[in-house]
């Protein structure tokens, strides 16, 4: 049996595609999305992909994303062999925030006070995003760089 050759992406080259042109199948999980949701993604989380892989458009690239890029490898190598165009974006939805915080010099601040209520440890946050409370968005109009407050 011949094996599939996976497409791969970097972060910084998804950036730079027509989004109206291709789709980002984005697989992580429904919590996972709504504490930190992408734009422009079609959201079919891994554990329903089986029984949701026609919904997608055929006539358009897919792009597919996880958390880290290991899933989405899997699922690329799943999408080509269905006979669709598929790419595995390497370093999944880390590597793409890390991507858009360097291009664009924005600080990630994650409020305190929003994580506790939805239950969220540190832990769970990607590298390079801070913590802070309402002082800390207050006081970040103050400085230089951006910020994006979650």
């Amino acid at each position: 049996m011949e094996e599939t050759v996976i497409k791969r992406i970097t972060a910084g080259d998804l950036l730079g595609l027509d989004k109206e042109n291709v789709t980002v199948l984005d697989l992580r999980e429904s919590d996972e999305v709504l504490v930190k949701k992408l734009g422009d993604t079609v959201n079919i989380p891994f554990s329903k992909f089986t029984s949701k892989i026609d919904e997608l458009d055929r006539s358009k690239p897919v792009y597919v994303l996880c958390r880290t890029g290991d899933l989405s490898e899997e699922v690329t190598e799943i999408l080509t062999g269905r006979g669709y165009d598929a790419y595995s974006i390497e370093g999944g939805y880390d590597a793409l925030v890390e991507q858009i915080k360097n291009a664009h010099g924005v600080r990630i601040v994650a409020c305190q006070m929003s994580m506790d209520i939805m239950g969220i440890r540190q832990e769970e946050l990607i590298d390079g995003v801070e913590l802070g409370g309402a002082a800390t968005f207050i006081g970040s109009g103050e400085q230089s760089d951006m910020s994006l407050f979650i």
